[in-house]
């Protein structure tokens, strides 16, 4: 019996400390802040052997953002002008909008789903995120896909 790989989103919260570090030393190697894994793990206080045994089992969701998709969900309050600063923060980070799908509002809360494709995004889109969940009105957002 062949298993299929499977794939997880989890929140940093949720990762065991030696992963975080793992990502931290994946960091400092892309930055270029270091040149070679020792320096990196020496830094971060990890050994190399962990590094090598995460390396490849590790990815921040929003690594390698060129030429993406991603689907977001939202809860918007039912008012005026709401979505379209919604719209008009997308836009920003110049990010095309693919598709648009809303709901009729269910006690006052509207559900939109927006699937928007990344690749020449100005901005990373882990600020786009913190800028949608401040906009007033917004009630829930969640990523809900994202695909290369």
């Amino acid at each position: 019996m062949i298993l299929k790989e499977q794939y997880f989103i989890i929140k940093e919260t949720a990762l065991p400390e030696i992963m975080i570090k793992v990502l931290q030393v994946q960091q400092l190697l892309k930055s270029g802040d270091v040149k070679t894994i020792r320096a990196a793990t020496e830094q971060i206080g990890i050994s190399r052997s962990v590094y090598y045994k995460y390396q490849d089992a590790l990815e921040p969701f929003f690594e390698n953002e060129s030429a993406q998709t991603i689907t977001i969900s939202f809860g918007l309050k039912h008012a005026p002008g709401i979505l379209s600063e919604v719209l008009n923060t997308i836009a920003s980070f110049s990010i095309n909008v693919l598709t648009i799908n809303q709901t009729i509002p269910i006690r006052s809360v509207a559900h939109v789903m927006i699937t928007m494709e990344t690749t020449a995004a100005s901005r990373n889109l882990n600020d786009l995120l913190a800028e949608l969940h401040n906009i007033t009105g917004m009630r829930q957002l969640k990523v809900v896909g994202r695909s290369r």
